[in-house]
């Protein structure tokens, strides 16, 4: 029921899409399509964000409101001729539990946050289930919910 009511969340209202062209020198180029969610205005669900804020008491769950109410994000990108919907960290930190997630030490995110390469010896916590080198993972820092990459 909280996984159906976050998707109706996201997926509710407009999504616009755009097509980005990514190329650098010597490689070939790349479309990327971006899913962009335009923020939440005068819903029930920003009242509810603003109350609770004002109130100084938490939402009880991720799952009851759209935080973004000001700028417009990015919630998945898709690559070419691929169909995989890839979720941006901006939807992953409203509904972390979407992907399976990887946890890492604190000192090993800022070298995964510049492009480095992440190993088995550096997790401390992946998933259970489906070790398949493919499939789409969060990363996140141990004691921390909200993932990074």
């Amino acid at each position: 029921a909280a996984a159906a009511r976050m998707s109706e969340l996201i997926m509710g209202g407009t999504l616009v899409r755009r097509t980005v062209v990514v190329s650098s020198p010597g490689q070939t180029t790349t479309r990327v399509t971006l899913y962009l969610k335009p923020p939440v205005r005068s819903s029930n669900a920003a009242n509810k964000n603003a109350t609770a804020a004002a109130n100084a008491e938490p939402c009880s769950s991720n799952e009851d409101y759209w935080p973004y109410s000001k700028t417009t994000h990015a919630i998945f990108m898709q690559v070419e001729k691929d169909d995989t919907l890839i979720p941006t960290v901006s939807l992953l930190s409203v509904w972390p539990t979407l992907i399976p997630s990887v946890t890492v030490p604190w000192n090993v995110s800022k070298f995964t946050c510049r492009g480095a390469h992440l190993m088995r010896s550096g997790m401390l916590q992946w998933p259970s289930i489906n070790h398949n080198n493919n499939n789409l993972v969060s990363i996140g820092v141990r004691g921390n919910p909200q993932p990074f990459a």
